[in-house]
């Protein structure tokens, strides 16, 4: 019987050392993802329940109602089932990446085709997740355009071509590490849409610092230094027939393109918001 290490106490019990995470039978895998899916759904109309006893009960009021036309409810309650959603796959991912990412960047055959439980109930997971998100965008105006999109429907869609498996390595980080921005970003979210609820200055510039740097390190800097990686390891097993599949190859190889695209966006307007946020706070200053 495996004596369990003191460390694994600092953990939570899904968050396992990864000698202990059994592997989901392959019958399950499907139904992990739209378990994730349903669960996504239930807990947003649960949050929503809650969260519409918060605001007056009319049927037209400017309170009521977001800048992009959402009911504050539902647009709280999103905000809520994506931050928890979002801490429990990063940690999740993290975790993993802890442990595992060492043996599977030994060889190119490991990083593209290594075996890992974890990356395989993280990927599950992100599928439904992220069909979840597509259809919340939507449902919310003020998440209803083109990158949203792009995003969350390409995420989902890739989380479940990984499922082979392939790019064991790079899931790990993307599907799990860099989940790690979005933590603050829920905070951020929360403090730009319901400023009554983090009401402390301190608390609002914390989280916008902790997002922009955690973005511009993790999305920018390592997400462009992994991306190229995995974009060099994808066009090696293609030339070397190592591939099982050219149709996933060519797949995430665009993919890649499109999300790598889609960072240094946001990132843009991240910069711009940051830019405009200093100067209002050096003419305050000089008043």
């Amino acid at each position: 019987m495996e004596s369990i290490q003191f460390e694994h106490f600092f953990y939570l019990p899904l968050l396992t050392h990864k000698k202990m995470v059994p592997p989901p039978p392959p019958n399950t895998i499907s139904i992990v993802a739209f378990g994730c899916f349903v669960f996504s759904i239930i807990a947003w109309c649960v949050f929503e329940y809650f969260a519409s006893k918060l605001f007056p009960r009319v049927n037209v009021s400017d309170s009521f109602f977001s800048k992009g036309g959402a009911r504050k409810p539902a647009l709280l309650s999103y905000i809520v089932t994506s931050t928890v959603s979002c801490i429990l796959l990063a940690l999740f991912g993290t975790h993993a990446w802890f442990y595992e990412s060492s043996t599977l960047n030994e060889s190119l055959e490991s990083r593209m085709y290594g075996q890992s439980n974890s990356m395989l109930w993280l990927a599950s997971m992100m599928a439904g997740y992220q069909a979840w998100n597509f259809l919340a965008c939507c449902v919310i105006p003020d998440f209803r355009n083109a990158a949203n999109f792009l995003h969350h429907g390409l995420t989902s869609f890739l989380s479940v071509l990984v499922l082979n498996p392939y790019a064991t390595y790079y899931v790990l980080f993307f599907l799990g590490v860099a989940e790690l921005t979005n933590i603050p970003l829920g905070v951020v979210d929360l403090q730009r849409n319901f400023p009554s609820f983090v009401p402390s200055q301190k608390i609002q510039n914390a989280a916008n610092a902790t997002f922009a740097i955690g973005y511009g390190v993790l999305r920018i800097v390592v997400w462009t230094f992994m991306s190229s990686r995995f974009m060099y390891d994808s066009l090696s097993v293609l030339w070397s027939g190592m591939t099982h599949s050219v149709f996933t190859s060519v797949v995430f190889l665009g993919g890649n393109v499109a999300m790598t695209g889609l960072q240094y966006f946001w990132g843009y307007k991240i910069f711009k918001f940051a830019q405009k946020a200093l100067r209002r706070k050096k003419k305050q200053n000089a008043q």
